[in-house]
């Protein structure tokens, strides 16, 4: 499964009132497509191609071991962001909704043949270091939220 910027904004059931608020949607989508992509195959491919399931979750495991401050870094930016951005929806879990919505894309494509394909820890899934598309996402959402507070 290669990294493909996600458009969150259009599984979310509202629409952003503002541009900039449309731009932090993609940032969100962006950082949580890397974010959540190895982790959703690993754990989908074990029912679709349970032969290489100790293959992905050793490749899962190196690849979180080896990203683990970025991901720090993309969990606390969307624990920070994501409220604020649905200040206003019926939500009582925000970031769990986007994630839910951003997984559901994730899985639109998977199948028995890209878990197959998966059993190589060489796959761009499980060397994907997220530079410098997550940290230049990760940036952004942090200028989105700097504007929010000066507003």
């Amino acid at each position: 499964m290669r990294y493909v910027p996600i458009l969150v904004l259009c599984a979310l059931p509202m629409a952003p009132a503002r541009a900039d608020d449309a731009e932090a949607f993609r940032e969100i989508g962006a950082v949580l497509g890397w974010r959540l992509a190895a982790p959703t195959l690993e754990a989908n491919c074990r029912v679709l191609d349970p032969g290489g399931a100790a293959v992905r979750k050793k490749s899962l495991e190196t690849w979180t071991s080896k990203n683990a401050a970025l991901i720090k870094s993309v969990d606390d930016r969307v624990a920070e962001v994501v409220p604020l951005l649905l200040a206003g929806e019926n939500t009582a879990h925000p970031v769990a909704d986007v994630e839910d919505h951003v997984r559901t894309m994730l899985l639109e494509s998977l199948t028995p043949e890209i878990c197959k394909a998966e059993r190589d820890p060489s796959r761009h899934t499980w060397t994907n270091n997220g530079l410098p598309h997550v940290q230049e996402a990760l940036a952004a959402l942090y200028d989105w939220q700097m504007s929010r507070a000066a507003r």
